[in-house]
């Protein structure tokens, strides 16, 4: 959930579980080339590009592979050390009428929150209390629930207090539980948690 970035950290978390071999089932509010097909193996003509609008699907003859914003994956994880628990559901949770209150996410992430969807919040105030009450749908700590937000521009003191499931922090800001360090020359992406290099990718 967030202002700014919820498709794009759920397209590419998705994709991420999709490589790590988790088979998951992924809806997300934009097309994503690495999430077609699934388990049902259903494959569209690859010289047609699929989009979806307010009208529904639509294509276009550009010659390029199939898109869609919906995985569906098994409904157990078939391998690893998490092989026959229940398979995952990753979704993008939006704020705009509060229909993120209608979810029950074990895990949830918190992009940002800035002033947006005032037409029917009102005030900054009120979209604050809304995303407070959406992170406190996870369950406690101990049944595994965890809240990951950004360590800026998310208003986290405010919507964090008091909270029962594990909370962490993630920005460019040394001080987050995960650091992402970037190198606009070279593109170069590093993650860290507490200070130890997790990932890096380009």
């Amino acid at each position: 959930a967030g202002t700014h970035g919820k498709s794009t950290t759920t397209a590419m978390l998705g994709a991420a579980l999709v490589d790590a071999g988790l088979d998951p089932s992924v809806i997300v509010g934009a097309t994503c080339g690495q999430l077609a097909d699934g388990c049902l193996g259903r494959k569209r003509d690859p010289g047609i590009a699929w989009s979806e609008g307010a009208g529904g699907s639509s294509r276009s003859h550009d010659r390029g592979s199939a898109r869609t914003g919906f995985r569906l994956g098994a409904a157990a994880i078939p391998a690893g050390a998490r092989a026959d628990q229940p398979g995952l559901l990753l979704a993008e949770a939006c704020e705009f009428n509060r229909s993120f209150h209608s979810l029950r996410p074990t895990v949830a992430c918190i992009t940002s929150v800035e002033a947006d969807h005032l037409d029917v919040y009102g005030s900054i105030e009120d979209l604050i209390v809304a995303f407070r009450e959406f992170a406190a749908l996870l369950p406690s700590e101990r049944e595994g629930g965890h809240l990951l937000i950004a360590h800026t521009e998310a208003h986290r003191r405010e919507i964090t207090a008091g909270l029962g499931c594990a909370v962490e922090t993630i920005g460019f800001a040394p001080e987050a539980d995960w650091v992402v360090r970037w190198d606009p020359r070279t593109r170069d992406v590093e993650v860290l948690r507490h200070g130890a290099s997790v990932a890096r990718w380009r």
